[in-house]
């Protein structure tokens, strides 16, 4: 569809909603009516010719477009032909309600289609949004309901079902504005059809509640929701609506905290509008609305909190580990050797260092290139972890030198573990070691300057070695 026959489209669309207002009661029949049949058509070639995946979303928003104009179609038929027949009221109900099911099934496709996994801050943020504004729906529409006495129990059930449906959409509509994904015009026209469709609920009910529902006010933002959905589906953004999003949705971003604490707001200013305005205080809803929405805060910040710890131990752990090998780094290495040091003068245990240093490392990487030198860096760090016992440490000290703390080994046995790291070298390559063994009360620094100087002895006698250092 070119851009001015989708144009054109909208403005047919706003003219039949302005023709139902200013029409009489025949001129507004024929006029709804064209509505949802032209929104049929358009759903129909749009997903006919943009192909949308997944399609099932647009079928069952056809669907549920169809059944409210056949609604439509047998209240006519009950108004002009047979206004006593309670079989067709029967019938005109049960079929509006059906649009609901449908047109809920749709928003909830679409969600999924839209989500990369469960969000648990989304579905809090719709929540309070569904929760905030179903309020007022709740007070206009169920409210006077429930406060009519002496209805049957089906009369009750069917007139509390349109609202509750009401409330359904509302919550979708929700976890989509809420959600992330692609952010388009489709997306925008859907999300007008549907609020036209809540209006025109609201507006609906309002009157009924006044006795003026023979002027049926509701039925313009109706047929202004019928031009909206068939716009959506003939937009060419329509087979962008279901992609996913790239980007975390739950990021609270200011925008979103600042409509949140709006929305958390409006509870206790329904209540304190109708305290002040002298009308009778329906104080139960108000009150469980602001409970929930209490707790749903109290959700969303426990969840922000634990996130913002995670991603703090996250950090921390990044901050202390090698990029290239995945074993700690030399910050790390020196606040475990000083805890272990530590706790060696107080416990009197054994403690060992070792400093390994690959042989002619420089010339590798000369010969075969720095890649296969990271190769063999991660290599020999992935080998050597699967030999040392579960409570030696493993660190790259720098470059390709690394460390070891072993708790409670001497020089020897430190000196049997460093010959079978040996043996497990990658691509035949070969170490030299030096090793130190805490004496007295020395220092880390001082065990380490040992340490370094055996591995010094080892190289002088001809690399492929370990040396124990001499005795502080």
């Amino acid at each position: 569809m070119s851009p001015w026959q989708f144009r054109a489209y909208l403005a047919a669309g706003t003219f039949l909603a302005l023709l139902y207002i200013l029409g009489g009661e025949v001129t507004r029949a024929v006029v709804y009516g064209t509505a949802g049949v032209c929104a049929w058509a358009a759903i129909l070639t749009g997903v006919r010719r943009q192909r949308p995946r997944p399609a099932a979303a647009w079928w069952l928003i056809l669907a549920a477009v169809q059944a409210s104009t056949t609604g439509d179609l047998v209240m006519g038929l009950r108004t002009w032909l047979f206004p006593d027949s309670t079989g067709l009221l029967g019938a005109e109900s049960m079929i509006y309600l059906l649009s609901y099911p449908l047109l809920a099934a749709a928003l909830t496709a679409i969600v999924r289609s839209r989500s990369e996994g469960r969000d648990r801050g989304v579905a809090i943020d719709s929540a309070i949004v569904a929760c905030a504004l179903g309020l007022p729906l709740w007070l206009v529409a169920v409210a006077p309901v429930l406060s009519e006495p002496g209805q049957p129990v089906g009369i009750l059930l069917l007139r509390l079902a349109f609202p509750l449906g009401d409330v359904a959409l509302l919550t979708l509509l929700a976890r989509l504005l809420a959600g992330g994904g692609t952010r388009n015009v489709s997306l925008c026209l859907l999300l007008a059809a549907v609020c036209g469709w809540l209006a025109g609920d609201v507006v609906n009910a309002v009157l009924a509640e006044r006795g003026a529902l023979e002027t049926y006010w509701g039925g313009a933002l109706y047929c202004l929701s019928y031009t909206a959905f068939g716009a959506a589906a003939l937009h060419p953004s329509m087979p962008g609506l279901t992609t996913a999003a790239g980007a975390p949705a739950s990021r609270l971003t200011t925008r979103r905290l600042t409509v949140l604490a709006g929305l958390s707001l409006l509870a206790p200013v329904l209540l304190l509008g109708q305290a002040l305005t002298g009308r009778q205080v329906q104080a139960v809803p108000v009150g469980v609305a602001c409970v929930v929405l209490f707790l749903l805060v109290v959700a969303r910040m426990a969840g922000l909190t634990r996130q913002v710890e995670r991603q703090a131990r996250e950090l921390a752990d990044l901050a202390a580990r090698d990029g290239l090998t995945g074993v700690g780094n030399r910050r790390a290495w020196d606040v475990r050797l000083l805890s272990a040091v530590t706790a060696a003068h107080r416990t009197g245990q054994p403690l060992t260092v070792a400093l390994l240093d690959l042989d002619h490392f420089k010339r590798f990487n000369d010969t075969y290139g720095h890649q296969a030198g990271d190769h063999l860096l991660k290599g020999a760090a992935a080998a050597w972890l699967d030999v040392l016992r579960r409570d030696d440490v493993l660190y790259r000290y720098g470059g390709e030198e690394f460390g070891l703390i072993l708790p409670g080994a001497g020089g020897d046995d430190a000196l049997r573990l460093v010959e079978r790291l040996g043996e497990v070298v990658p691509s035949g390559q070969s170490f030299s070691a030096g090793i130190a063994s805490l004496d007295g009360a020395e220092t880390p620094d001082d065990l380490v300057a040992r340490a370094d100087a055996a591995l010094y002895r080892a190289k002088a006698d001809g690399r492929a070695r370990a040396r124990l250092a001499t005795a502080a």
